[in-house]
């Protein structure tokens, strides 16, 4: 057994520990084993599997894995994520352009942030400095939503979405500022730290000069 794999099996038995003193259970079954490693350092000698229980058959790693409805691939392109989002996007588009006529502005507005926004919208901080090509991609869907809200001819009312790359470094600075100002879950506020904050308590601190 590699350190890898010695590092990577305790570090599911803390989480085993944790979940278990939290009432929850890490289901071993499913739980799927992911190699990341970039495309100019690949290794063709890679794990291919791993003893996860020793009472369980080895677990074969996967190119792609989901995690709380995103997928993750080897090299931690997005591709695969952004390819999924466009498909239900588009078929969600597919079905509201069949009632489109049959449904007032706002409702069609209602829906189009409920059913195809949504999906651009979740976890998109993960997809920050995504290549162009990608972005264009995702652009594209958020481009048909704004013809089927606004028609093809009223493009000056299509500001009214701000474009997909803004809307994820808007999700970013948005859960910054909550961390900073102690609104977002302790375990994101631990995190950041305003760069010159002492991280000892001073004793000039609060005393009046």
């Amino acid at each position: 057994m590699t350190n890898i794999e010695e590092a990577l099996i305790k570090c599911l038995e803390e989480i085993k520990v944790w979940m278990t003193s939290n009432k929850l259970k890490l289901n071993l079954d499913k739980t799927e084993v992911l190699i990341v490693q970039t495309k100019n350092n690949f290794s063709p000698h890679t794990i291919e599997a791993i003893q996860l229980d020793s009472g369980m058959a080895p677990t074969e790693t996967s190119k792609i894995v989901k995690s709380l409805g995103v997928l993750f691939n080897e090299h931690l392109t997005f591709e695969d994520h952004v390819n999924n989002i466009i498909k239900c996007a588009n078929v969600q588009l597919r079905n509201l352009r069949v009632i489109a006529s049959k449904l007032d502005y706002e409702l069609k507005r209602q829906l189009i942030h409920c059913l195809i926004f949504s999906k651009l919208d979740y976890c998109n901080g993960l997809l920050y400095d995504l290549p162009e090509c990608l972005i264009r991609k995702l652009q594209a869907v958020q481009n048909s939503c704004a013809r089927l809200l606004f028609g093809r001819n009223v493009i000056e009312k299509w500001d009214h979405f701000l474009p997909i790359r803004q809307r994820i470094e808007y999700k970013i600075v948005l859960m910054s500022f909550k961390c900073i100002n102690n609104m977002a879950p302790d375990y994101l506020n631990k995190c950041i730290k305003v760069k010159g904050q002492p991280t000892k308590c001073l004793r000039t601190i609060g005393t009046k000069l």
